[in-house]
Parts: structure tokens; C-alpha cells; sequence
């Protein structure tokens, strides 16, 4: 206290309005029994849950290994389709193969045949050629 019997210390001028707070919500105590095991139940259930989450990313990383890559797939399809083509070049080939010698065949008995007809031909003019000289 000072002299004059006041005190010291300064008075608080406030002026406006005091700021909205909220109401302090008390927290009740549980049953420590009840409250422990509801916990226990919450983590197990948790932890049920965690465990089928990491099973399951497991099971789609098995899944994504084994999946095909495109790049793999296009090369599948080239490889397949080069087969393809190979197996059809092979079998045109041995058809036209086969057509070119039926066909040469048949020339070379034609040929054969006019060879044959010619030669009788060349007797029969050399036959009219001595009757007519004689």
C-alpha cells in the first residue's frame, strides 16, 4: 500500500465486451473395468482389421506380379502372330510348290505327246517325200 492508503497497483480499465467461451465439458469417470475392456475390444478389433487390410495388399501384390506387363503383352501378340504368319508363308509355299509341279507335269506330257506327234509328223512327210521322188 502507498502512502495516501491506496494501493499500488493499477486498476484495470476494460472496456468492450468479454469474449464467448465455451462451457468447460466435464469428463466423467468411467468404470475402469469397463472402460479397460472396451479398449482391449477397440485394439483387437483394430489390429482384426490391419491384419485383413496387410493380407489383402499382400494378395494384390501376388496378383500384380503375376499379371502380364503390356510391354510383355505386345511381344506376346508379335510372337504369336509372327508364328502365324510363318505357318501360313509355309503352307502357300508347299501349295504353289505343289501346283507348279502338277502343272509341269502336265507340260512335260504335253511336251511329250507333240515330241511323239512330230516324229510321226517328220515319217509321214519323209514317207510322201520318197513316194514322190520315186
Amino acid at each position: 500500500m502507498s502512502v495516501n492508503g491506496k494501493s499500488d497497483q493499477a486498476h484495470l480499465n476494460f472496456k468492450g465486451q468479454k469474449p464467448q467461451t465455451k462451457p468447460a465439458t466435464k469428463k466423467q469417470r468411467a468404470d475402469s473395468n469397463n472402460s479397460s475392456n472396451t479398449s482391449m475390444e477397440e485394439l483387437t478389433n483394430i489390429h482384426t482389421q490391419l491384419e485383413a487390410m496387410t493380407n489383402g495388399i499382400s494378395e494384390l501384390r501376388e496378383g500384380l506380379k503375376s499379371m502380364l506387363k503390356r510391354e510383355e503383352i505386345e511381344k506376346l501378340i508379335k510372337n504369336t502372330v509372327s508364328t502365324i504368319m510363318k505357318k501360313i508363308e509355309e503352307s502357300m509355299l508347299k501349295q504353289i510348290e505343289n501346283e507348279v509341279k502338277n502343272r509341269t507335269n502336265t507340260f512335260k506330257e504335253q511336251i511329250a505327246g507333240l515330241e511323239i506327234e512330230n516324229g510321226q509328223l517328220k515319217q509321214t512327210i519323209v514317207l510322201q517325200y520318197h513316194k514322190i521322188n520315186n
